[in-house]
């Protein structure tokens, strides 16, 4: 197969067989494939995702509708989840501290005219304090039987856990993995007084999540562990807007 140049097409290109003669679309078996808006077109949609910008001022930008932004985007942030490995990504290790925490990300209003039918969405969060490293997952509870599985998967034997005094963290010791666990309470301090214990590393990744979810002016509650996915992807790989491209 050979690249040539095909006028009568939007993409120009396209891929010929040097044996047959038959072409094939220049997207054929890529990324790109997805997609029916012009190849340009997409890579700017890309660029501005890299640079961290809304869909909505994509909009105005490229010229291209909000579906099809929103689609790019997600196939974009299923491509962070596939880079990451989640299901296999393990924080910790011999003596190494992970904080643990969990944060209400969407909260139900008790407000005239508000919709009390939504409901709540908890997301559960560990982090790795030598190398900075997460990981998140949205939880339908915050009960024992989420969160130590999460924990019992994900954090090395031998690992140091640090959180606060929520109940369900209570087994961690009985997981048979060697863990030491630690507690601040924080109806009391933020940093244990006796013991130095705090959990300010997850507390400030959680700042940052929300300022970044505020930043997109408007996220949709269901695909929310994938712009979850995409943030821990950028943080994990320490990039900056630019350093995404």
């Amino acid at each position: 197969m050979k690249e040539t140049i095909k006028s009568s097409l939007s993409d120009k290109h396209v891929w010929m067989c040097t044996k047959c003669g038959e072409f094939r679309s220049i997207r054929y078996n890529s990324f790109f494939s997805q997609f029916d808006i012009r190849l340009d077109k997409i890579l700017k949609i890309i660029f501005h995702w890299c640079l961290q910008m809304n869909h909505k001022d994509v909009k105005e930008l490229v010229g291209v509708s909000e579906p099809t932004i929103n689609k790019i985007f997600q196939k974009l942030r299923l491509l962070c989840l596939n880079n990451l490995k989640r299901e296999s990504f393990i924080l910790g290790g011999e003596g190494e501290v992970v904080e643990i925490d969990e944060s209400l990300f969407v909260r139900v209003k008790h407000n005239v005219g508000k919709d009390l039918s939504r409901k709540q969405i908890w997301v559960f969060g560990m982090y790795q304090r030598s190398n900075k490293k997460c990981l998140f997952y949205v939880v339908p509870k915050r009960d024992a039987v989420n969160l130590l599985n999460l924990i019992y998967k994900h954090i090395a034997p031998n690992s140091v856990i640090y959180s606060d005094c929520w109940k369900s963290y209570n087994r961690i010791k009985k997981l048979n993995k060697n863990y030491m666990h630690l507690t601040v309470n924080h109806d009391l301090h933020f940093v244990d007084p006796k013991t130095g214990v705090h959990t300010n590393g997850i507390e400030s990744i959680w700042c940052a999540a929300k300022a970044y979810f505020k930043k997109m002016r408007g996220t949709n509650r269901l695909y929310l562990q994938s712009y979850l996915d995409e943030f821990y992807w950028r943080h994990n790989h320490n990039l900056s807007r630019t350093g995404a491209i």
